[in-house]
């Protein structure tokens, strides 16, 4: 798969933003609603492409895909949580996973173990 097409996720412990790349969006057919699944048994973070909204699910803004290359999703809580399921994760600290596509389930699962610390002067930069 190539790199710059693989689907990318993002949290940032530093400002509490997890960051859903437009890859990811390509990826899943560009849903208009999505959901943020998170198994902390198998280390596993997903995002499903919903058709309608749902209870759980978030609407992409997909306006500000024009101006940015991901949808950013804020939640102090849910990120404090994402920080204690990777003993390697460190606070103040941004980490970025590529995920695989699970086409028949419509979901891209990201293995929280294999992320990779992005320093933030480097992940400012590709902005």
């Amino acid at each position: 798969m190539n790199r710059s097409r693989s689907p990318i996720l993002v949290v940032d412990f530093k400002y509490n933003i997890i960051r859903i790349h437009r890859s990811t969006l390509m990826a899943l057919g560009h849903p208009k609603f999505i959901e943020l699944i998170v198994a902390p048994s198998k280390g596993i973070i997903g995002i499903r492409a919903e058709a309608t909204l749902t209870p759980t699910a978030q609407r992409v803004n997909t306006d500000s895909l024009a101006l940015q290359r991901s949808v950013q999703l804020y939640s102090t809580n849910l990120v404090r949580e994402l920080l204690g399921l990777n003993p390697e994760w460190q606070d103040e600290q941004i980490y970025k996973m590529e995920g695989v596509l699970k086409d028949s389930e419509r979901t891209v699962l990201f293995d929280i173990s294999n992320s990779e610390l992005v320093h933030s002067d480097e992940y400012a930069a590709a902005q």
